[in-house]
């Protein structure tokens, strides 16, 4: 007789850390950073979107985990280039898609 052991991991879709919206303030003058953390197995890609546009590019730093993948979408310093108002995150895997929603604005 032998025995067969088979370890089965579930897939789920995208879930978020934290809330699913969130008002970000910045000063006029300063760093511009908003981050977003997603839980799926496997672990879910990330976009930052605005307007339907990508805006992903080389403001962007991603760390991806066992079951998760966060990103920071980062400027060192507010310009004409910053994408203030609504911007979205979306996370994907195979199973589904969901995203979090941030409005961004200059204090003041």
């Amino acid at each position: 007789n032998s025995t067969v052991e088979v370890n089965v991991i579930e897939s789920f879709a995208p879930v978020f850390y934290g809330a699913k919206k969130e008002v970000q303030e910045f000063d006029e003058k300063g760093y511009f950073i908003l981050e977003c953390k997603a839980f799926g197995i496997p672990p879910p890609s990330l976009e930052w979107v605005k307007a339907g546009t990508n805006i992903s590019g080389t403001a962007v730093e991603t760390v991806k985990g066992f079951n998760y993948t966060e990103s920071f979408l980062k400027y060192s310093k507010i310009n004409k280039n910053t994408p203030l108002g609504d911007i979205k995150c979306v996370a994907a895997n195979r199973l589904s898609s969901a995203s979090k929603d941030f409005f961004t604005r200059i204090k003041g």
